[in-house]
């Protein structure tokens, strides 16, 4: 009887799953609920509902998971984009516990996200008139934390084209990659 009990316990029974640990990366936070996205190990991998803008790459699997008490004492705040590890309880209901945040390359303030590769910012050249200042301090703050940026400037069909050549000779001279763009007339294509 003994034996059998040790086995039980060593083994997880008694109604206990086995946990596991895996790597992932937080896509969603809300309400002290952070969803990881973890590679999946096999395709029978069963889904967790969310939004269609949520839905899980093939191969992905989505895990609900809480953070422990150690971050809220340490003051350390998950972020989307944040590389974590995590303890599975429940695989057939994807939860999980939150164990490890691991190094980051980069955090940004506003929006709330770790681990950004490219940071892409519109402008306007016309209706409203681009604001350099704003542009600027964006630029600064990326600068900072050492993320790529990509400058679209659109309604390039509304603006003289002096005027948009001047922005992007100013922002290309600086190293940025800028994009002239209309978005309104890719609309008009796009619906003929």
């Amino acid at each position: 009887m003994r034996n059998k009990r040790a086995q039980n316990l060593s083994s997880g029974g008694f109604g206990q799953q086995k946990k596991t640990d895996a790597k992932g990366t937080i896509i969603k936070g809300i309400s002290g609920f952070y969803y990881v996205a973890v590679e999946a190990a096999s395709d029978a991998a069963p889904r967790v509902d969310l939004p269609a803008n949520l839905a899980p790459r093939e191969g992905m699997r989505i895990y609900q998971c809480r953070a422990r008490g150690i971050f809220r004492k340490e003051k350390k705040k998950p972020l989307v984009g944040d590389r974590v590890r995590i303890e599975i309880l429940d695989e057939e209901a994807a939860e999980a516990n939150l164990t490890d945040i691991l190094p980051r390359k980069n955090e940004l303030i506003r929006p709330a996200a770790a681990n950004v590769d490219q940071a892409v910012v519109f402008f306007a050249l016309k209706e409203p008139e681009p604001d350099a200042v704003l542009l600027d301090r964006f630029l600064i703050l990326m600068h900072r934390q050492e993320v790529p940026v990509l400058i679209c400037l659109n309604k390039k069909d509304l603006a003289d084209s002096g005027v948009s050549q001047h922005w992007k000779m100013i922002y290309e001279g600086c190293g940025y990659q800028v994009l002239l763009i209309s978005a309104g007339i890719w609309e008009k294509e796009k619906r003929s």
